[in-house]
């Protein structure tokens, strides 16, 4: 099993909880938790044609 992490600017985060992706505490605590969250893809991500999980892109946030 694969499991898929990206680094989220925490101003999009809410996007990417939306698709399906978790926030996680991994950062929490760290200088990097000041800028960004670290989202695993949850078991409700959207998959795209090659079985990985769809990263929302950031103008959906605006």
């Amino acid at each position: 099993m694969i499991t898929y992490f990206k680094y989220v600017p925490h101003g999009f985060a809410h996007v990417w909880e939306a698709a399906g992706w978790i926030k996680t505490p991994a950062l929490n605590g760290t200088h990097h938790d000041h800028y960004s969250a670290l989202m695993q893809a949850g078991p409700n991500c959207k998959l795209d044609q090659d079985g990985e999980p769809i990263c929302p892109p950031l103008e959906t946030a605006a």
